[in-house]
């Protein structure tokens, strides 16, 4: 039984490194089965930016993704229910609502939108808009802590992509791109 756990092991562990998701990879060949195709935008086109915002925050990491996310990431980096990367670089002020860590190292974390540019385009927002950040914690090092105390404030900038679950990312490239803002105070 060990040795059938490590065979299977191995073989998953191949299954990473052959598919080269060391980071995300993003593709503009989705396949998409089960969620949402990525809705078109050209630039930082408001009204289409606004119509998708989510209007509630993503579910939460839950046990199961946190366990399968290993697994599941190298198909995304495939292309198969993946990211779609608009070209376009995004800037997020928001108040942490949750956030978590599964077993392919990314810290998800959603935040309620205080402000959001795309491309230096201010993008009016709703009463109540959320965006979810996905930090590959192998190529940006956050502390988790950063996010952990009520109502923290957090900039975010980084790539503009849509998840095929279906809302809109903003996934960080660089440790600078993630930082907590004391100058703007929670509602």
């Amino acid at each position: 039984m060990a040795l059938k756990n490590a065979v299977c092991f191995l073989l998953l562990g191949g299954c990473l490194l052959s598919s080269g998701c060391v980071a995300p990879h993003y593709t503009n060949h989705q396949f998409v089965i089960f969620g949402k195709a990525a809705p078109a935008v050209a630039g930082p086109d408001i009204p289409a930016i606004q119509k998708n915002l989510s209007v509630t925050p993503g579910p939460k990491v839950t046990l199961l993704t946190v366990v399968t996310g290993f697994a599941t990431t190298p198909l995304k980096c495939m292309g198969l229910h993946g990211w779609k990367d608009y070209q376009m670089r995004a800037e997020a002020r928001g108040i942490v609502v949750q956030y978590g860590v599964s077993s392919d190292r990314f810290l998800t974390v959603d935040l309620r939108l205080n402000s959001l540019e795309i491309n230096g385009a201010s993008i009016p927002l709703s009463d109540c808009n959320f965006i979810r950040l996905e930090i590959f914690l192998g190529k940006v090092p956050v502390e988790k802590s950063m996010f952990a105390e009520k109502d923290a404030v957090i900039v975010a900038k980084g790539k503009f992509v849509w998840d095929t679950d279906g809302w809109f990312e903003i996934h960080p490239q660089d440790r600078s791109d993630v930082r907590r803002d004391s100058k703007l105070d929670a509602p």
